[in-house]
């Protein structure tokens, strides 16, 4: 199913600066998309900017990525990225309420896009709403005791670092303000305004059991199961999983602390090892984020999958991998196959220098297109978008995150 791209995005531009004036209160001269100054919070020395995405960043998607759509328990529209998740619902009539006052209905099921996260070096920064929110940002980190300030090294793969040093990101997750499929249905849920690590004092704590307060089971799981975060065998069965279906499912939901290709999903904390380049480190960041959403009452608290859901959300101890997909919108947006390096297809013009001067890249240019599982393997979905050692940009990226919801319709 095919959109008149330019004319939608336009519409859903337009709506959303209508529908988020709050966030527009600038002062004379600064713009939406653009930071009046840079943010001067160091690391190891060196000073850190922050990046500069822009509000038309939240556009940069593939609208294909709702689907599959399903309508009375069968697909009615298939997909071109990540299927329903394996226990969406089957059923094709459902009820609401009990008798005498039980409603009726269909059942529907989708992917929506939810929110989106911005991966960040400085806690003050915001590549899409910039200058507008960042003295906000500024007093919640004040407030919380979050310093601006971490003594780690850059996660940028062009950058010597040693295996054992780490890299610090904070998080923002803002609920997606355009709706460009116009179905609201009541199990949606899109969780507060803002999330972020920046009012969580745990997240940014070195001791790892501070840090797992908000998921105490941490330990244990890693005595019942032989210390998973250094298992190999367990993560590379949950990397196959998330990036080619082969036994996706309850098995690899189950196992919540394992991130499949990218780092752990737990420690929900923002260090991790330097030794990541950006388009992974900041891929796990994201992951741990809906971690942290799910143990503090967010958008992650509750599931929208399945029969279970079908009147209203249901809360749940974990979040599942499967419930949700995300897009990267930035700096590689996934809306085209092409990077930052090349065109659509074949050998780009500078791709070849692109490899000599240290750029990690698919010279082939064969990157996926749409949206992508948590944790699946950045082969399977970055491989052509640029991973540049001397751009700055590659320290921040913004993601778009979709969830399924499954919905009893009465209409």
């Amino acid at each position: 199913m095919k959109y008149g791209k330019k004319t939608v995005r336009l519409s859903v531009l337009a709506a959303g600066l209508l529908l988020s004036g709050s966030l527009y209160a600038f002062d004379s001269g600064t713009t939406a998309s653009g930071n009046s100054g840079a943010d001067s919070s160091s690391g190891n020395g060196s000073s850190q900017t922050c990046s500069n995405a822009g509000f038309d960043a939240l556009i940069n998607f593939d609208f294909d990525s709702a689907f599959p759509l399903r309508i009375m328990g069968n697909t009615v529209i298939s997909g071109g990225d990540v299927p329903h998740p394996p226990h969406a619902t089957t059923q094709s009539t459902c009820k609401c309420g009990e008798e005498p006052y039980a409603i009726y209905g269909y059942t529907r099921g989708m992917w929506l896009p939810t929110r989106f996260v911005e991966v960040v070096r400085s806690a003050s920064c915001s590549p899409v709403y910039g200058d507008a929110v960042k003295p906000l940002l500024q007093q919640m980190a004040a407030l919380a005791g979050t310093g601006q300030s971490e003594q780690v090294t850059r996660l940028t793969a062009g950058e010597s670092s040693g295996r054992y040093d780490t890299s610090f990101r904070h998080f923002h997750s803002w609920s997606f303000p355009f709706n460009p499929y116009g179905w609201n249905p009541r199990c949606f849920h899109k969780g507060g305004n803002l999330e972020t690590s920046v009012a969580q004092p745990v997240w940014s704590k070195k001791d790892p059991v501070y840090m797992n307060l908000l998921y105490p089971e941490w330990m244990a799981i890693g005595n019942l199961v032989n210390s998973p975060l250094f298992d190999l065998p367990a993560h590379t069965a949950s990397c196959i999983a998330n990036t080619t279906g082969i036994g996706w499912g309850m098995v690899d939901d189950a196992a919540y602390w394992l991130g499949g290709c990218m780092g752990n999903n737990l420690p929900a904390a923002g260090s991790m090892s330097a030794e990541k380049n950006s388009i992974i480190g900041t891929s796990t960041i994201l992951n741990r984020s809906v971690m942290l959403s799910n143990r503090t009452g967010g958008y992650a608290s509750v599931s929208t999958v399945g029969d279970k859901a079908l009147c209203t959300p249901v809360p749940v101890p974990y979040a599942s991998k499967s419930e949700f997909k995300s897009s990267m919108l930035f700096p590689y947006p996934e809306s085209g196959s092409g990077g930052g390096s090349g065109g659509d297809m074949g050998i780009s013009e500078g791709a070849l220098f692109g490899q000599l001067s240290g750029e990690v890249a698919n010279f082939l240019n064969m990157g996926g297109k749409g949206a992508h599982r948590l944790g699946s393997s950045n082969f399977a979905w970055a491989v052509s978008r640029s991973d540049q050692s001397l751009d700055n940009n590659d320290s921040d990226a913004v993601y778009l995150l979709w969830r399924w919801v499954d919905c009893c319709e009465f209409n």
